[in-house]
This record gives C-alpha cells, structure tokens and sequence, in this order.
C-alpha cells in the first residue's frame, strides 16, 4: 500500500512541475520561440521521421493546445496527490476512489495501445491494472475480515 502511496505523491509532484513548465514557457513566450526553432529545424531535416515528429510538434505549439496540457497536468497532479494523501491517511473510501480513477483509464490506456503500439503504454496498462488489482484485493479482504 505505502508503494502506491508515494507512487501517486511523487506522480503528482512531477505532474505539478511538468504544468509549471508549460505555464511557465507560455507566459515567457518561448513557444514562439520554440515554434521558430522548429521551423528552421524543418527547413534543414532529411530524415522523414524526424520531419513528421517536427510537423506533429508544431501542430501541437499552439496556445490552445498548450494551455489544455497544462490544465490537464494541474488536475492530473491534484487528483494524483489527493488520491496519494487519502490512501496514506488509511480511509477506507480512498481505495475505492484510486481503484474507480485507475480503472476508468484502463479502457483508454487499451485504445492508445491498440493505436500506438509502444512499451511505454504497456507499462502504464500494467501499472494502473496492477493498482486496480492490488487495491481491489486489499479492500475485498478486510471487509471480509470486518463482516464474517
């Protein structure tokens, strides 16, 4: 329990920092800046991977965009911390509130596999299913154990 404890703590953490970034490069204009830098970085690449991943970077440098991620990363961080911060104060409800929130995501997490085959969506398949699993086990069980 205490290893999904700090897993959601330090997520939240890093999700937080990762929001102040992108506020951060925004309210300094550096999106511009960056969005110039690509430009000139398109006119000089031969590689047509590395021509799609800087098409696909400034497609997604506009503000509205940029903005959406660092709200996305705020809530994501406060619901990582909150859930963390439950789960660490032992209520009861909390476990059900990481198990409802890690499996709500499962059904994405499986389309952008499907999609995008990538190790890395695996390993966020496997670590949330594992949450929900452990979670789901542990709260099944004392409540056995409080109601024989």
């Amino acid at each position: 329990m205490r290893l999904i404890v700090v897993y959601k703590l330090i997520k939240g953490v890093v999700l937080g920092l990762g929001s102040a970034v992108v506020t951060a490069l925004v309210a300094t204009h550096s999106t511009v800046r960056i969005s110039s830098a690509l430009e000139a970085l398109r006119e000089e690449v031969v590689n047509s991977f590395t021509l799609k991943l800087v098409d696909l970077l400034l497609r997604a440098l506009t503000p509205r965009h940029v903005y959406f991620l660092a709200a996305a990363l705020a809530v994501d961080s406060v619901a990582s911390i909150v859930q963390g911060v439950l789960l660490g104060r032992g209520y009861l409800f909390a476990r059900w509130l990481v198990v409802g929130a890690s499996g709500l995501l499962v059904p994405f997490e499986l389309v952008s596999l499907w999609r995008h085959p990538h190790l890395g969506h695996v390993a966020i398949l496997v670590v949330n299913l594992g949450i929900v699993a452990y979670l789901t086990w542990c709260t099944l069980r004392d409540l056995r154990k409080a109601h024989p």
